[in-house]
């Protein structure tokens, strides 16, 4: 059983965008970074990226209340945030996932010759907030995995019931298939996933022709990663977003609760600080005194 989430590359652009807006010239600077060294072997793969990854094409949403773009989203007609999130969930995520699940479904052909199928794939495209900048994020849902989901809202609690007795039927009998619920239908050759949202649907052939487009144009492998793409993040920038993301999560996004935990945390640093410095600077004036007493001996 393989799967993502649907759009796995959200999280990694919030993390470098909290402190600077991503704009269309930042965009484009990025991946004519990540890709341009690979137009002498492959021309026009840059425009062939910007055209697929098209900006008037992307979805949007209430991002300016996570991060301070000063873009009026009801008019403007694309955003870079989700180009660039959805660039990095099919290069580093969706596609190889892809490809894990076709040589498992190989194998496992080949290794029954009598037609039994036990390869699944899951997307998972649903995210308990609608607000949420990041939708449905890297690891947005392992607690559902485990039977969680938010207590506050029956859709969400019903969703984690139910992914947990897919994989649990599915670690009794390698079939996750299960009585009075939607079928789950092995990969196979139709290339089917499940999509777990309220409504459980499955899709075929998902992001086939983007992910073929990918692989014939870098039949090597895959040319880039998160970091190859997002790696001029400023280092104060970057703890700065690791920093605020871990306390956002950590209380569940409760604003307060974190600008009181980050105030008693910059506190405790400052004062850790400040006695450093004293003891730097203490050291500092005994070392002449003492220089002194031994010229005077």
């Amino acid at each position: 059983m393989i799967g993502t989430t649907a759009d796995e590359g959200n999280l990694f652009v919030f993390l470098s965008f909290l402190l600077h807006k991503p704009d269309e010239d930042i965009y484009k600077g990025l991946i004519q970074k990540a890709f341009g060294r690979f137009s002498e072997s492959n021309p026009g793969v840059v425009d062939a990226i910007f055209e697929h990854y098209s900006l008037a094409n992307q979805r949007y949403g209430n991002v300016n209340k996570l991060i301070n773009l000063n873009i009026d989203l009801n008019s403007a007609p694309f955003h870079p945030f989700y180009a660039l999130g959805d660039i990095i969930s099919d290069v580093s995520f969706t596609c190889p996932s892809q490809q894990l699940l076709k040589a498992a479904h190989l194998f496992s052909t080949n290794k029954h010759p009598n037609g039994q199928k036990n390869v699944y794939g899951y997307l998972w495209s649903y995210n308990h907030d609608p607000k949420d900048v990041m939708r449905a994020y890297h690891g947005c849902e392992l607690p559902y995995f485990f039977g969680g989901g938010d207590r506050t809202q029956p859709d969400s609690v019903a969703l984690g019931k139910q992914v947990f007795s897919y994989l649990l039927q599915f670690i009794r009998t390698g079939s996750p298939a299960l009585p009075n619920q939607p079928e789950w239908p092995a990969f196979g050759d139709e290339h089917n996933v499940l999509v777990f949202q309220p409504n459980v649907t499955v899709a075929t052939h998902f992001k086939d022709e983007i992910c073929q487009w990918w692989h014939k144009n870098f039949p090597k492998g895959m040319p880039m990663t998160t970091d190859d793409l997002l790696a001029d993040e400023p280092l104060v920038s970057m703890v700065f977003n690791k920093y605020i993301l871990f306390v956002l999560v950590a209380f569940n996004r409760r604003p307060r609760l974190a600008y009181s935990v980050s105030g008693v945390v910059l506190l405790i640093i400052g004062l850790v600080a400040y006695k450093v410095f004293q003891f730097i600077c203490c050291c500092r004036r005994k070392k002449p005194i003492a220089t002194k007493l031994k010229k005077q001996q």
